[in-house]
């Protein structure tokens, strides 16, 4: 996955048109480029793991991003040894689904 940096996240979509690309957005809001990208009518932006960084951490925040298609919710401040373990378990799922 290649990454490149954007003003904001629909930028970030239109960079990835051909592909997927990480974005690392400053305006258009996380939520929204979730439900932006799992809405383009591809199989990669259908599965690429989507992981919400985000001190909003009540049970309706992480369930507006679950809602959103992000895979999962971790809350600021973040534990690097929980983003390794999540990062891992998403791609050790997504081996699971390719076997």
């Amino acid at each position: 996955m290649k990454r490149i940096i954007v003003g904001e996240g629909s930028c970030g979509l239109a960079a990835g048109a051909g592909k997927v690309y990480e974005a690392l957005q400053t305006k258009l809001e996380g939520i929204e480029s979730a439900s932006l990208l799992r809405k383009i009518d591809r199989q990669d932006a259908r599965e690429v793991p989507i992981v919400a960084l985000t001190a909003n951490a009540f049970q309706e925040d992480i369930q507006k991003c679950l809602d959103a298609g992000m895979n999962t919710h971790l809350s600021k401040p973040i534990n690097p040894t929980l983003l390794i373990q999540t990062i891992s378990d998403l791609i050790n799922a997504r081996q699971e689904q390719m076997a």
